[in-house]
């Protein structure tokens, strides 16, 4: 009879591990997509997934924060318009945690150098690749919509991948950004 009693308080432990061990993963995604959904509020940013019915034939954003540094995240949008320029916004939080923007016109000619390197990059058909995150380093979130589609890629100091590298710190410049990804 003792055998079995411990026989079965095994069972149980292993059952509870099996569904404590199971928990986290989805814990930490649905963390991770409220905590985004709280940034993209406090940024008073909209949803790309839900961008229908704009007037952009295409937008990209990129939400840039590097972990050892306290200013908070950078985030560039980029809207591309059917005549060819784009609008560029770009948001930040100060000191103090309060919103900072720019906003300006991008000339057709630079927003073709951004969709050229956009395509050039292969963004459209790339996979999300899994995250290796360290204590020190930044995050780089690259997001599109176009033709009611959605992208979304995340990567961990992408120095290891240049296309990352190359459109993000394009996509800081074009939006005048107060902060710069380290060297």
């Amino acid at each position: 009879m003792l055998k079995l009693s411990a026989l079965l308080v095994f069972i149980l432990l292993c059952m509870t591990s099996q569904e404590v061990l199971s928990r986290p993963a989805v814990d930490a995604e649905k963390l991770a997509g409220r905590q985004y959904a709280e940034l993209l509020a406090r940024m008073d940013e909209p949803q790309l997934s839900d961008y229908s019915g704009t007037a952009h034939l295409e937008t990209y954003r990129l939400i840039f924060s590097e972990a050892l540094r306290d200013d908070g995240p950078m985030l560039v949008r980029i809207e591309i318009s059917k005549d060819g320029s784009s609008v560029v916004c770009s948001k930040w939080l100060n000191e103090r945690r309060h919103l900072k923007s720019r906003r300006y016109t991008l000339p057709p000619e630079q927003t073709l150098e951004f969709w050229q390197g956009i395509g050039q990059s292969g963004f459209w058909d790339r996979a999300q690749e899994p995250l290796h995150p360290g204590l020190d380093g930044s995050n780089w979130t690259l997001e599109g919509w176009k033709n009611g589609k959605y992208h979304i890629l995340e990567e961990w100091s992408p120095e290891r991948r240049d296309w990352m590298t190359r459109l993000g710190k394009q996509m800081l410049s074009l939006g005048h950004a107060p902060i710069r990804p380290s060297d």
